[in-house]
């Protein structure tokens, strides 16, 4: 019988899998039918007398010596993916015949084949026969097999079994893999990770690709050192004690923190893994390496030997504990992804598997290559063959972008040139730029200088004396010749010099548009003033700050507007005509040409101050770049467009074409905000050239222009600016066959435009280079020249750079800053983002200060618009940046080559999804048809922020409907947090939490969808759930099969039970009743929800709770009204109802709940529900929330309220809760447990409290609240692992230390704080339980004491912004080492009445975030059934149902976020014991608190987590 034909084989074993096993198992699940570039090929050339039988048989044999080269991975219905390892396999073997030319392609086709690691072996092997009698060996086995020693392993093996004839009887006795995993086993991980964590304390992630799997393979580059230099390098090492792979390493670091400006850079290496504690471990064959980060601080050592030997000492360190998985590593360091980047050093390409065996019978193997690849962008590895040091990159095209790996190997080499020299002197030194890189940094301007003493203004005088009669401006008020235009604009200089201006001067040019506003700007130039242009729509108090900026007394402006310049001497008369205004006065380069304001960062506009020489260098350059192509084209002069508004300085752009004898044609308002009329209008005027944005090209596009239509204009010369254009419009523009595009980029600090590209010249958008007479620097954050391809910050210096602003020196001085290059010059700082791109031509990024935290990730928004663009089909793109409570949200908008049409939102989504990482991808990404402008022709963002803002209330892509299951899941989420989902969107990111989410699975399960909470909590957007919700099985406990009886009493009803005088002890809210709802309808929803719920029919019976079948207690015996008198406030009756229903409440009787009906005089009536805290905690009124609104409605329909059933009861649940008790996991809590109670803790009162002393009587509540500006910045900061409650106690730490700094007792204490959780864990008390719709009271009460140790008061964290941050990453690493979140402390202290949790200390402190109430209420009244969230009414229930229940609590400290008018605030009630705490000593502590909120929302932030 054949291999192929034995039956299937038994398992002999089951092994763990090894950190990288599990990663490279998760990479080939990811990667799906893609390409896996994980499997590794050995290739062995074979001449001789070879034996195809024995060498077949040979590699069998191999195979049975190591058990877990057999193995199939297998991760179906266990916690952790394993290897199953058969009792035998065979081996795919084939046998071809091919020639050497063809190997290459064979061997490709043998690695494209994907291996189901599911069914193993991952080994195949290929014998080709090649002429002449030569054979190669190609074995293909996947990397998760074995590593490159293990491969020599395997090789050398191999070659001994054929020599025995294929028996391996006199090989020694293997070590097996399965030693090395239990191993693995035995290592203290919980140690390691905390090393891990502290070498990654505050390290960013470092990622320079783009995500997903590889695509292709990847492609390797190899560079390498001669000889000498080698030589040089590495005795340079030798000396200084360092290994050649220490100095590569840093080579590579110093390369990697130029590529990314960093100093502080982390990457990713690989370990031997073979551990020398282990017997054996260098003999066994098998997967050992391991993917770890390196971090390196390129600026924590003085100098670069000090900084080699550092890393080699730490490197060291670290690898000693390389066998945790790197993912585990990743998560502590708390971000999913550290690193893309991958450094490698080899010892040997493949060792001793290279050197060349014969075999007894003459056959002779002589190995020819390993292939192995990696799936990170970037892999670069060095190694020294021969005397030599070579460095590779192996790196995937699609992913690295712009970075050239090339020449990211030529930076490696020449850094490690540079070490030996630079030893001693400080890292800085060190330089990763290439000689051509260097050259352009340092590339002079390019153009003639300007004749000395050449202004704007004098260019005009001399085209009109050049071109008399020729036509100048042509506007809807006139046409006038080049004479006549300077004869008008010398007579406004007359008018202007007699009304008092001289030279320097400032006067306002405020007409409506018209040839007036041309003769305006040109004659304050001849009178030897600047010009400020105001645009009399704006507001009056927007015109007189800018007339206040620019000191301008004198303003032209029209008649009818003559009262909004008040106190200013004014000039009305001033229109065209034979006047004779005498000379111009002589003004100098120098002087200032006009004042333009653009919008400032403090809110106010900032005025610019343009000089005369550098609108004169702006205007030739614009002559010789742009307006002489038209005028070789057409042999004559152009007819320019004039849209742009005169308050923008690309007024300019057409303006400059009066300095060059062209025919200026000024458009009206009205043409200009009219894309139609614009168009009509231009054609009519058979306009040549036209500046604008692309974004109002855009519109103007749409609207026929450069359509090649009879009758619509088409343009000679095209010049866009004031925005990015995109990969579809830019090749759009690049196609049109009669019309020269120019993309035109300048800040209005460097005079209209400093950047010109000819569109036609580039394939790809670009900003080329500067215009004449100026350069362009790219720079990073320590102002050095960056490498090609990488983002720098854009400085402009030369000729075009303006005066600075008016007025302020301080923003002069930090944006007009030195030229590092040209001594005494200075440059302007864009703050814009670009790089250089391969053939030397600047790419604009985005903006510098477009930087939005998402998820702890600082990414560029300019980046997610590049990206938006390069997708097929999208024309423009802009992404806007919506602040929201939750945290920053992206919103991206795209409009198409045909107005939209044929984008679908969720194509453009998938697309994006290819190019950037998760967290770069927009929320929300709309499709229009144009993007709208503003009246500068620019994207309105005031317009599109509006419209992100819908986008996000709104719900979702665009364009992307969702299936039937999918839009009852986005309901049910928009019901619960107030916002619709799209079908990617987070819920965390809106702002669910483990409470949230239980209201959720309530929600749903009304819509007839079965889930449970912990699936709500791990498929968190609505694509995700949906599908959970499709592949879940319905849960079968269903009530038809329930049974009743006694509940025994969990910890926290012990812990009532034990001070006694509990009756009243009530939890209630208050329902908004819809009108016209009778008493009959009430009763009906108050017994559905009685008869869905177990605890509000339960009783006590001989001091045991007991539950009872639905029916039990009738709602109407449990239910009646309060009407109120005339003029009776709501408040007072509210307060009457509660005490009433409070007094009705008693569990001995079976009254667990009474509900009154609030009937004010005035209308709005309320339902009071009371029920007592054995039967519900805050999650149970969630979910009570939910029924009553769901019953309210059927009733208010006519229908019967059907709620659904519990699924796991109370009853079932306390059982199961008990039974964990004397459980080894519990027991190895109780060190834990005790070290928090173990300690002191200072009183925080006059003394502590006291049962059988102190009561509820005597609390009094204090509510603090949190300005709504500081909420929203605390709201901003946490994530889901830093969030509110951790946020909260942090401040709470704090102020309790200040406190007790300011009474001269111990702060290190720590303070020592109750906690609540809600305890419904479902998932650590059985896979079987669901309480996502149990009433009852689960909550766990825990002691926690914070920050012991330490001092951290309220004037440190004011003092030093990061001291909050660690103080809050020490918080909040304490609360995660709570054991199973507090669930068994309980269990400890009452049910196993451990004697050290008895006697230890109590906490005096109970703290409780109760979540956010603003969600889905803001700036709304609750509708029917809804429970009341006013505050000011909610204040009128007792704080004291159960008056006389014993106080355990010095101070209870309650937080709840809420809605307001203005947005959501915190507030806090700090409710305490007022004959143990006086109102002076709660006013300083909520001024402390307070203080504390304040210190902690503006602190450092905390490392990014995604």
């Amino acid at each position: 019988m054949s291999p192929e034909q034995q039956s299937k084989p038994a398992i002999e074993d089951v092994l763990a899998l090894s950190p990288l096993q599990a990663g490279l198992f998760s990479l080939s699940e990811m990667a799906g039918d893609g390409l896996d570039v994980y499997s590794m090929q050995f290739v062995v050339e074979i001449s001789g007398p070879l034996d195809a039988a024995v060498l077949r048989r040979s590699i069998a044999a191999v195979l049975t010596r190591h058990p877990n080269l057999r193995v199939s991975l297998w991760d179906q219905g266990v916690p952790h993916p394993v290897q199953i390892v058969p009792t035998q396999v065979t081996v795919p073997w084939r046998e071809v015949r091919t020639h050497p030319d063809d190997f290459d392609a064979l061997a490709l086709a043998e690695r494209s084949q994907r291996f189901d690691l599911r069914r193993g072996p991952a080994m195949r092997v290929v014998l080709a026969a090649l002429p002449e009698g030569r054979h190669r060996l190609l074995l293909t086995a996947h990397h998760i097999l074995m590593d490159g020693w293990a491969i020599a392993l395997f090789f050398r093996e191999l070659l001994a079994i054929y020599g025995a004839g294929g028996s391996a009887d006199g090989l020694a006795p293997v070590k097996p893999y399965r030693n090395y995993i239990a191993w693995l086993a035995e290592q203290d991980t919980a140690a390691a990770l905390d090393t891990w964590t502290s070498y990654l304390d505050g390290v960013s992630p470092l990622l320079i690709g783009a995500p997903g799997t590889p695509a292709t393979e990847p492609v390797r580059h190899r560079r390498t050192l001669d000889a000498a230099e080698t030589s040089r390098v590495l005795g340079w090492a030798r000396r200084a004690g360092l290994t050649p792979a220490a100095v590569t390493q840093y080579a590579w670091s110093v390369v990697l923190g130029r590529l990314a400006d960093r100093t502080d850079v982390v990457f990713g290496t690989t370990i031997s893994g073979r551990p020398q504690s282990l017997p054996g471990a260098g003999e066994m064959v098998g997967l050992f390496i391991n993917t770890v980060p390196v971090r390196v601080d390129l600026r924590a050592q003085p100098t670069v030997l000090e900084a080699c030997t550092a890393l080699q000492r730490s490197s060291a360190r670290m690898r000693d504990l390389g066998f945790l998985g790197l993912a585990d590593i990743a998560r502590a360091a708390g971000t999913p992804n550290l690193f893309d980047t991958l450094f490698v050093y080899e010892n040997a390409p493949i060792g001793s598997a290279t050197e060349p065996v014969t075999a007894p019978d003459g056959t002779r193997f002589l190995p020819l290559a390993m292939e192995s690849l990696s799936h990170y962008p970037l892999t670069v590895v060095a190694y020294e063959l021969d005397g030599e040091l070579i460095v590779m990159s192996e790196s995937v095209a699609e992913s690295l972008g712009p970075i050239d790996p090339a020449q990211a190997v030529e930076r490696v080499l020449a850094v490690l040139r540079a070490l030996p020299d630079a030893a001693d002197a400080p890292a800085d030194t060190l330089d990763a730029l290439l000689d051509h890189e260097r050259e352009w940094a340092a590339r002079p301007s390019r153009g003639t200088p300007l004749p000395a003493g050449t202004t704007a203004i004098g260019l005009f005088c001399e085209q009109a004396r050049t071109s008399p009669a020729s036509v100048a401006l042509v506007a809807d008020d006139g046409t006038w010749t080049y004479d006549q235009l300077h004869r008008w604009s010398l007579a406004v200089a007359g008018d202007l010099r007699s009304a008092g201006v001289r030279r320097g001067d400032v006067v306002a040019v405020a007409p409506r548009r018209s040839g007036r506003t041309v003769a305006g700007v040109l004659g304050a130039m001849l009178a030897g003033a600047a010009y400020v242009p105001i645009d009399v729509s704006m507001p009056v108090a927007r015109i007189e700050n800018l007339l206040d900026q620019s000191r301008a007394d004198v303003v032209l402006t029209d008649p009818e507007f003559v009262d909004l310049f008040a106190g200013r001497t004014v000039v009305t008369d001033w229109d065209g005509g034979d006047r004779h205004g005498g000379e111009s006065v002589e003004v100098s380069p120098a002087d200032a040409a006009y004042l333009i304001f653009t919008s400032g960062s403090t809110g106010e506009p900032k005025g610019v101050i343009g000089t005369q020489g550098a609108l004169a260098s702006y205007a030739r350059d614009h002559r010789d770049r742009v307006l002489s192509v038209g005028r070789r084209r057409l042999d004559r002069a152009l007819r320019v467009a004039h849209a742009w508004t005169f308050s923008f300085d690309a007024s300019w752009q057409p303006l400059a074409a009066l300095l060059d004898g062209h025919e200026v044609h000024l458009f009206s308002d009205e043409q200009t905000r009219d894309a139609t009329r614009l168009v009509a209008a231009l054609a009519e005027r058979r306009i040549d050239m036209i500046d604008t944005t692309p974004s109002m090209f855009g519109q103007l596009s749409a609207a026929g222009l450069v359509s090649g239509e009879p009758g619509r204009p088409t343009l000679t010369v095209l010049a866009l600016g004031g925005e990015a254009i995109g990969p579809a419009l830019w090749d759009q523009l690049g196609s049109l066959p009669r019309t020269a595009v120019f993309n035109c980029y300048g800040p209005t600090e460097t005079t209209v435009e400093a950047m010109v590209a000819r569109v036609s010249e580039s394939p790809v958008p670009t900003i080329a280079g500067p215009t004449d007479r100026m350069s362009a620097r790219v720079l990073d954050s320590r102002l050095r020249p960056v490498p090609d391809g990488v983002i720098g910050e854009l400085y402009l210096t030369g000729d075009q750079v303006t005066r600075g602003y008016q007025g302020r020196p301080g923003q002069t001085a930090a944006a007009f800053v030195a030229d590092p290059i040209r001594s005494g010059e200075r440059m302007y700082r864009t703050g814009d983002l670009v790089r250089r791109n391969a053939v030397g031509d600047i790419v604009f990024v985005g903006r510098g200060d477009d930087q939005v935290k998402i998820r702890g990730y600082r990414i560029e928004v300019g980046e997610v618009e590049a990206g938006l663009r390069a997708v097929p089909g999208v024309r423009e793109a802009a992404v806007v940046v919506v602040d929201r409570p939750i945290g920053a949200a992206l919103v991206g908008f795209v409009s198409g080559a045909t107005n939209g049409a044929g984008l679908d939102a969720a194509v453009v989504r998938g697309e994006l999804a290819q190019k950037l990482p998760s967290h770069m991808i927009p929320t929300r990404i709309v499709v229009l048809p144009v993007l709208p402008v503003n009246r500068n022709g620019k994207l309105d963002s005031v317009l599109l922020g509006e419209s992100a803002r819908a986008a996000l209330a709104g719900g979702g892509e665009t364009g992307r409907p969702l299936d039937e299951v999918e839009e009852r899941v986005a309901a049910a989420v928009e019901g619960v947090l107030g916002t619709r989902p799209g079908p990617d969107d987070d819920f965390f990111d809106l702002g669910m939490d483990s409470i949230v989410a239980m209201a959720l699975v309530t929600a749903l399960r009304a819509g007839g969808d079965e889930i449970a909470a912990r699936d709500v909590m791990a498929f968190p957007t609505v694509r995700d759930l949906a599908d959970a919700v499709r592949r879940g099985e319905r849960l079968a406990r269903i009530a038809a099969e329930r049974e009743y009886g006694e509940v025994p009493a969990l910890p926290v009803v012990e812990w009532m039970y034990e001070g006694g005088r509990w009756r009243r002890f009530t939890q209630t809210v208050l329902f908004r009743l819809p009108d016209g709802c009778t008493d009959a309808e009430v009763v009906q929803v108050l017994q559905a929800v009685l008869d869905a719920h177990d605890m509000l029919r339960s009783t006590r019976e001989s001091g045991v709770l007991v539950t009872r079948e639905p029916g039990a207690v009738d709602a109407a015996s449990r239910f009646w009204v309060i009407d109120g008198e005339p003029g009776q406030q709501l408040g007072t009756l509210i307060t009457i109802a509660a005490r009433q229903a409070n007094e009705a409440v008693d569990p001995d009787r079976g009254d667990m709940v009474a509900a009154v009906r609030v009937v004010p005089s005035g209308g709005g009536d309320v339902l009071l529900l009371a029920i007592h805290h054995l039967a519900v905690d805050a999650v149970s009124w969630q979910i009570l929330f939910g029924d009553m609104a769901q019953a309210g409605a059927a009733v208010a329909a006519g229908a019967p309220p059907a709620l659904p059933a519990e699924y796991t009861d109370y009853r079932a649940w306390s059982r199961r809760m008990l039974a964990r008790s004397g459980t080894e996991v519990v027991a190895a809590q109780r060190d834990y447990w005790r070290s928090q109670v173990r300690a002191d803790d200072p009183v925080i009162g006059s003394r502590r409290p006291e049962i059988g002393r102190d009561t509820w009587s005597e609390l009094t509540s204090a509510p603090v609240l949190t300005d709504v500006a500081v909420t929203a910045e605390i709201l901003d900061r946490i994530d889901q692992r830093i969030g509110m409650r951790e946020f909260l106690l942090t401040a709470l730490t704090a102020t309790f230390a200040s406190w007790r700094a300011e009474r001269d007792q111990d702060p290190s204490t720590g303070a020592l704080i109750a906690l609540e959780g809600h305890g419904r864990e479902d998932a650590t008390v059985g896979d079987d339980i669901d309480t996502g719709r149990t009433l009852g009271w689960f909550t766990t009460v825990f002691p926690v004491r914070l920050a012991a140790g330490t001092t951290v008061t309220v004037d440190a964290l004011e003092a030093d912004s990061g001291e909050g941050r660690r103080l809050l990453e020490r918080v909040t690493a304490e609360l995660e080492a709570v054991p199973n979140r507090g669930l068994d402390y309980g269990l400890l202290r009452y049910a196993e009445r451990d004697a050290d949790l008895v006697e230890g200390v109590e906490p005096q402190v109970e703290f409780n975030y109760l979540g956010r109430f603003d969600l889905g209420v803001a700036g709304e009244d609750p509708g029917a059934w809804q429970p009341v969230v006013d505050l000011e009414l909610n204040e009128h229930l007792p704080t004291d149902p159960e008056p006389d229940l014993p106080l355990r609590y010095a101070l209870d400290v309650v937080a709840v976020v809420r809605a307001t008018d203005d947005g959501p605030q915190l507030v806090t009630n700090w409710r305490y014991c007022s004959t143990v705490l006086s109102p002076a000593d709660i006013a300083r502590l909520s001024t402390l608190w307070s203080r504390s909120l304040s210190a902690l929302s503006s602190a450092e932030p905390p490392k990014p987590l995604e």
